[in-house]
């Protein structure tokens, strides 16, 4: 890693990535994390321990948070990130959400594909819509189109139990509410199939 004034450092670490889109809002994206570091000549920064991205009305949380940006491409004179050009890819692992005011959802990995404009959550994956719950093994955001697609695992399908009276909301917290609704969902799977 190239050694950085810790201005320029400090800078890089904190600013959103350029052109990135979590939220169909866009605007700024805030990174938290215990540790970050950036390597130049690579063209990524990682962010490690107690990740947590906001971005309008989304949040992602995970245990890392990979920033890749392409080797060609304009160079994003606007950006704290300028050095770096176009963003390529973001890579959460380890115990993601991801949390927009219509949905929360929870995998193993997270990617948002800066080309494709869309997020990719797998492993185990949960989706809670108010009080509808969903489970297979992907899931996934097309962000400027506002689709979700849910992919089912090796069972060869997908599970929902959908509450026909329930609105879009509900204030949980969200690792609550998702293991919850996960139980709640093999609990129904199960008896279903006796």
């Amino acid at each position: 890693m190239k050694a950085l004034t810790p201005l320029i450092a400090a800078a890089w670490l904190c600013a959103a990535p350029a052109a990135a889109q979590l939220s169909s809002e866009g605007g700024r994206i805030l990174i938290d994390a215990d540790v970050g570091e950036v390597f130049e000549r690579e063209r990524r920064i990682v962010y490690s321990g107690n990740v947590d991205v906001k971005q309008g009305d989304a949040r992602l949380q995970a245990d890392e948070l990979v920033v890749r940006y392409k080797a060609t491409g304009e160079v994003e004179r606007d950006s704290a990130f300028s050095g770096f050009g176009d963003l390529d890819t973001i890579v959460a692992t380890g115990n993601v959400f991801y949390v927009t005011s219509e949905l929360r959802a929870r995998g193993e990995t997270a990617t948002y594909n800066a080309d494709a404009d869309s997020i990719v959550l797998s492993g185990d994956v949960v989706l809670l819509r108010g009080q509808d719950v969903a489970k297979g093994e992907e899931l996934i955001v097309e962000i400027s189109r506002g689709v979700s697609t849910l992919s089912p695992g090796e069972s060869g399908r997908v599970q929902m139990s959908i509450d026909p009276g329930d609105s879009v909301g509900g204030g949980a917290n969200v690792e609550d509410a998702l293991d919850g609704a996960a139980d709640d969902l093999a609990s129904a799977s199960d008896s279903g199939s006796e």
